[in-house]
């Protein structure tokens, strides 16, 4: 069966790069090796900025929108106003399969990629069964353990995070203190937070680390015992967090990566999704405009040099937690600007020139 792309993963990345390829005439197949739509392990929270890359709606799949950001640090607290409109709480399972009904491709689950052939003019798919589907070029959407990646023996990420998170039914009472309120957690991890994000009828709790932690499940659990939101038929899933540590070329001869199978999740706060749907747009674009050439180079401009001004800043941070929790992490000033980075309207760089005026702000707070 021939198409003008396959795309391997129905992830937000992969059903982005569907939409934008099918919206203007591609004819594009999606293999994913989960039946749809399927569970993601993510803390589900969307700055707004990504969703109006769309021109439909995603009031249905939203299941809260944030008023309020908690961040803890020991047994102290500080509360930030949210913008609104600036992040949203979604179910990844729902949000991402409704940009692919939104969508006109053929889906095809529940199917393994097993091995990608790359000739002159055309690119062949080998799926689980031994079928072939021809294409003219393949976009690698499939996650941190991206076989298209494996396949083209594209590089291997070795920082690789780690995040394990549950899903709680908490009592109305919990649920009612998070509404449309999210908590972070610092020095429970290493380099890393425990986090709640508030969903319409539970809450998705977890811990991550940018770096492989150890006893990091234990850690979660007793912090879910300490808060009583725990018990014994509590699922932990665990998902690797590909942390974005230096430009790498990205496709090759009718080949690109997005979104995790990149590495593109933020080093400072392990977000994903909106670097996930933007290289989706940015692959869609350089095939409709037979660009594939630009696309590393595209990545690196639009994300991957901002990426690791964030890992610059990561490595302070989480090497210095107590102090920057007092000096940044509690100044309004600061919170706004990470909230603006996230919906690109900042960046990490202004971010770290302005230092020396966050202190001179921060003084004026206190």
């Amino acid at each position: 069966m021939d198409f003008d792309v396959v795309i391997v993963g129905a992830g937000a990345g992969g059903a982005s790069s569907a939409y934008f390829l099918s919206k203007n005439g591609a004819k594009v197949a999606v293999i994913e090796k989960k039946p749809l739509p399927r569970y993601k392990v993510c803390a589900g929270g969307v700055p707004g900025v990504t969703m109006k890359y769309f021109p439909f709606s995603f009031d249905k799949v939203i299941e809260d929108h944030i008023n309020l950001a908690s961040f803890c640090f020991n047994e102290e607290t500080i509360t930030h106003t949210v913008a609104p409109r600036y992040l949203n709480m979604v179910m990844r399972d729902e949000f991402d399969y409704h940009i692919l009904k939104n969508s006109s491709v053929e889906v095809i689950d529940k199917t393994f990629v097993e091995q990608i052939s790359i000739y002159r003019s055309y690119v062949l798919v080998k799926v689980k069964g031994g079928n072939l589907l021809k294409c003219k070029y393949v976009i690698g959407a499939d996650g941190a353990a991206s076989i298209v990646k494996k396949s083209l023996g594209f590089f291997k990420n070795k920082n690789m995070g780690l995040a394990l998170e549950a899903e709680i039914s908490a009592k109305d009472k919990i649920l009612e203190k998070y509404r449309s309120k999210f908590l972070v957690s610092f020095g429970v991890a290493k380099k890393g937070y425990f986090w709640i994000f508030p969903k319409r009828s539970h809450l998705s709790v977890g811990i991550g680390n940018m770096e492989n932690g150890i006893r990091m499940r234990k850690t979660l659990i007793d912090l879910l015992k300490k808060m009583d939101i725990f018990n014994d038929k509590t699922n932990i899933y665990a998902h690797p967090l590909p942390i974005y540590t230096r430009h790498s070329k990205l496709h090759g001869k009718r080949v690109f990566l997005v979104g995790d199978a990149a590495n593109l999740v933020d080093p400072l706060t392990g977000e994903g999704i909106r670097h996930a749907i933007l290289s989706g747009k940015i692959a869609a674009d350089c095939i409709l405009n037979s660009k594939e050439h630009l696309y590393s180079k595209r990545i690196i401009k639009q994300i991957g040099k901002d990426l690791l001004w964030a890992k610059r800043l990561s490595h302070f941070f989480y090497n210095h937690q107590q102090f920057c929790y007092n000096y940044f992490v509690k100044n309004k000033f600061v919170f706004n600007d990470l909230m603006k980075i996230i919906n690109n309207k900042f960046s990490y760089k202004k971010m770290l020139l302005k230092v020396p005026f966050y202190f001179l702000l921060n003084a004026s707070l206190r």
